[in-house]
């Protein structure tokens, strides 16, 4: 919602827009729900969280995020951008793009580590390999 009040998209002006909403909430948000936009990430991990990507990434791959403002970012934004970069890079047929997808979104909502690693091979299977019909 903080994004419409502005039409100046860059970290500093988001940051000095939710730290007012932060200042009036009197708290942070559990969650926000974000574009797939570097500025947006950015800032709301520095003005939320005080914290960059880098050390946002370690806590979470650890598991030791606590009170802190979770940064999810809206699938369909992030689908979207990954099915138009595969479609440039690979060329696909129909059919691998379908399947392409539902790796994606497999992947998406997976939150174990282990899983993530048991997809990642079958990642690199379907596009690591030159044979297309491999």
């Amino acid at each position: 919602m903080l994004e419409f009040l502005t039409d100046i998209h860059n970290t500093f002006n988001i940051i000095r827009l939710l730290l007012a909403f932060k200042h009036h909430l009197n708290a942070n948000p559990n969650r926000i729900e974000v574009e797939f936009s570097w500025a947006l990430i950015h800032a709301e991990l520095l003005s939320l969280n005080a914290m960059d990507s880098i050390c946002y990434l370690q806590d979470s791959y650890e598991g030791t995020m606590t009170n802190i403002t979770v940064i999810h970012i809206c699938c369909a934004h992030l689908s979207r951008t990954f099915k138009r970069t595969m479609k440039a890079i690979l060329k696909s047929d129909k059919q691998r793009s379908e399947m392409q997808m539902r790796v994606f979104a497999l992947l998406q909502n997976t939150t174990d580590t282990k899983d993530v690693q048991h997809l990642s091979q079958h990642i690199y299977n379907m596009f690591g390999r030159k044979n297309k019909d491999a």
